[in-house]
């Protein structure tokens, strides 16, 4: 076969390869939707679509050698996965309507069952083409070579792809946009190989049993380890990089930058050969906990490259040279191991049967990986503890391979290396909270001016309580972000809770969605009515009570729930549906903010319901903040919005019947002691309401709105805005001067507290 030819098929895997991560990032957005975005929800979805390609394989391995042309089998195949990711991308918006009909478990499988249809056929890509390669080529040592670059080729597809779906496609052409263009490239692959008209002979095929001895188990443990490290690496840069899209795809992108590049490197292995194999396991388990504690510094290590503020661009610069040093480098060897492995396992004239096998194995292995790791590792050993684990499982099998040349002075040499690294190369930090707890030295500060309350690395994320001693507040962290606090500037919080009630004539029961400090679930326990609280993560619920014993009054009363999800699931229907997400640029928080949302919450409330949505103005753009109010009012035609005196905070109030102002005012008089504590007179209260739905029409003409397919408020570039303001206080000044502009053509008397 030419190079030329060779870089071509190449040319198709990595435009397959991109399709095929395309598809897998829309999907996740689409299943969570339906499924609950919770992390066994998630991790389950991403084991579907990990399964099926492994069935795809499995069924290749068996069927691929005797396909009498198998480049167009291949394109077949890539039309079959266009019509077929089309069809499910189109399907998933629509399968959240089985919760009416359906228990949440069958709703759950069907939706994974429609995921291994193209998933499936994703699977049997790989195989057929290796055994088109195999037949042009016709030599055994020839075709153990070319495993390297095919999959090199596939992954760095997938780069492509993550980078594209990241920041360029679901941005502007949202989920459905991405999924056409994703199968626009298979059309195309499919149409280049209808052209071609190659009938290579079969090559002489000779019955072979399935994969075994190591170049197996090395197959095994590489599937295994790689997901691990990605879902530990992941959740360690988060820290530092903080939950959004962009960070998202900076940290996937790096690691993927990084096993292409190893797989592209790989040296091919002869049969036989375990000691080669052994020293790449070595060394990929000497990487991870020698990066490890390396990468826990990340946030540390930022503040000290950025020094002053950045732009937005060379932020996304710094972040991904990080995610390149951080990820890549060690992502470089442990891509290396499958290519070895299974150069070992090829064999010419089964290329499909025996590559088919070996992905098999390497993908089954790399969801268990996932789902341990995320599901059991992290919660029972938190980071530390789980890289550890799978790092010595990469160790041991490492130096078990090499122990099988009976070379007694290597194998005694890496054993001590990986002795040495499982017990030095990550010292235990620790503080003192009635037993040792391993917490990352960053969150106390560089003067240890933070108790640490409570820690926990959960299967959601790394939740962590601080006590500041100077000022005695508390705050929470999520994965390295303050997401609430006690103390000054806190009053929103519960305002969260009093204000829709006070909005409501009569209420009797209230929805809250996201606990938080407790704060709001607190201001609406006190006004003696029916009331439930929705939180995903259960570490928040775990932590609750270092902010106040108060806390485990209510604790009764929360489910640990997706809160999008369990109004799909709920017959009850609510007077006050109140919630308080991550700011909305966060990766999945736009959920709790599109059109779909604020539809299903309607379905869910009384006739004169409220709902409240929180709008924080420090942390949106101007044409941020105008989505969110014009997508509530498209729901909601009687929104008001309030701004939280003192503070400047922003609440959207929406209904779908006028909400009487004055009657509300006075109700504020007879209020529980909670409110009366916040001091908010009758009158401030009447002023605080600064745009009625005559305002909020005129404030957000023209305005787009954020649906599920458009999710706009996570890409819409706060960071840009941030730098220019260079703080959240100014930014939130200038909107809300923008608030006064766009409605000063309203007849209604505008104040607004700064």
């Amino acid at each position: 076969m030419g190079r030329l030819r060779l870089y071509a098929l190449l040319a198709m895997l990595t435009a397959t390869g991109a399709a095929a991560l395309i598809y897998q990032l829309v999907w996740a957005r689409r299943m969570t939707l339906v499924v609950g975005a919770t992390s066994r929800a998630a991790a389950l979805v991403f084991a579907t679509f990990m399964l099926g390609t492994a069935i795809g394989a499995a069924l290749l391995s068996r069927y691929g050698d005797r396909v009498e042309r198998p480049l167009r089998l291949f394109g077949w195949l890539e039309l079959g996965i266009a019509i077929t990711g089309v069809t499910v991308t189109w399907a998933s918006e629509h399968l959240g309507l089985l919760h009416g009909y359906l228990p949440y478990a069958m709703v759950f499988l069907l939706s994974m069952l429609l995921l291994l249809i193209p998933t499936t056929l994703m699977g049997a890509t790989l195989p057929v083409m290796l055994a088109y390669i195999d037949r042009t080529v016709g030599r055994g040592e020839k075709t153990r070579r070319v495993v390297g670059y095919i999959y090199s080729g596939n992954t760095f597809g997938a780069l492509l792809g993550a980078l594209l779906a990241g920041f360029f496609l679901i941005e502007h052409f949202g989920l459905r946009g991405s999924a056409l263009v994703a199968a626009g490239l298979e059309v195309t692959v499919w149409a280049i190989t209808m052209l071609n008209r190659d009938r290579p002979a079969a090559l002489e095929r000779e019955q072979l049993p399935w994969p075994r001895g190591p170049a197996a188990l090395a197959v095994a443990v590489s599937g295994f380890t790689v997901l691990a490290y990605e879902v530990l690496f992941m959740r360690m840069l988060l820290q530092g990089f903080l939950g959004t899209a962009y960070a998202l795809t900076i940290i996937l992108g790096g690691f993927l930058a990084g096993l292409a590049l190893g797989a592209a490197i790989a040296p091919v292995s002869k049969p036989g050969d375990s000691r080669s194999i052994g020293l790449v396991l070595v060394a990929g388990g000497v990487l991870a906990l020698a990066f490890g504690p390396i990468v826990t510094t990340t946030p540390a290590l930022i503040e000290y490259l950025r020094g002053g503020d950045l732009s937005f661009s060379h932020r996304l610069f710094m972040y991904g040279g990080l995610s390149v040093v951080l990820v890549g480098l060690p992502a470089t060897v442990w891509g290396m191991t499958f290519p070895m492995a299974a150069s070992q396992i090829v064999r010419s004239g089964n290329a499909a049967s025996t590559l088919g096998a070996a992905f098999f194995i390497n993908t089954l292995a790399a969801v268990f990986g996932s789902l341990l790791t995320g599901l059991v590792l992290l919660p029972a050993l938190g980071t530390r503890g789980a890289l550890i684990a799978v790092a010595a499982i990469q160790l041991i099998a490492g130096v078990g391979l090499i122990a099988l040349e009976k070379n007694i002075r290597l194998t005694a040499v890496t054993f001590i290396m990986a002795l040495t690294a499982i017990f030095a190369a990550w010292p235990d930090q620790t503080l003192e909270l009635g037993k040792a707890v391993p917490v990352p030295p960053h969150v106390v500060g560089h003067e240890l001016e933070h108790t640490v309350r409570c820690f926990r690395d959960g299967e959601t994320s790394t939740t962590t309580v601080l006590d500041h001693k100077p000022s005695g507040r508390i705050s929470l962290i999520l994965d390295g972000f303050g997401t609430a606090a006690t103390g000054s500037g806190t009053d929103y919080m519960p305002m969260m809770g009093h204000l829709p009630l006070l909005a409501h004539p009569e209420p009797r029961n209230a929805l809250v969605i996201c606990f938080g400090t407790g704060a709001t679930v607190r201001a609406v326990a006190s006004w003696q009515i029916d009331y439930r609280a929705v939180e995903i993560n259960e570490d928040v619920i775990a932590c609750s009570e270092h902010f106040t014993p108060e806390n485990l009054a209510v604790v009764a009363h929360v489910t640990i729930a997706d809160g999008r999800a369990f109004l799909q699931r709920t017959e009850e229907r609510f007077d006050v549906i109140t919630l308080e997400p991550m700011p909305p640029y966060f990766a999945g928080a736009v959920n709790l903010y599109s059109a779909e949302y604020y539809q299903l919450a309607k379905r869910r409330m009384s006739v004169d319901g409220v709902v409240a949505q929180w709008l924080p103005l420090h942390l949106v753009t101007s044409e941020d903040a105008r989505q969110i109010m014009a997508t509530i009012q498209s729901v909601f035609p009687y929104t008001y919005l309030f701004i939280m005196p003192g503070d400047g905070t922003g609440i959207a109030l929406g209904s779908g019947v006028p909400i009487d102002l004055r009657a509300m005012a006075s109700r504020s008089a007879t209020a529980p002691a909670a409110f009366q504590e916040l001091d908010v007179s009758p009158k401030s209260l009447r002023s605080a309401i600064v745009l009625g739905p005559a305002g909020v029409r005129r404030y957000t003409a023209g305005a787009p709105l954020i649906t599920d397919d458009r999710p706009r408020l996570e890409y819409s570039g706060v960071d840009h805005v941030l730098g220019h303001f260079k703080s959240g206080l100014a930014l939130q000044r200038h909107n809300l001067q923008q608030i006064r502009e766009r409605s000063r053509k309203n007849n209604q008397h505008l104040q607004i507290r700064q």
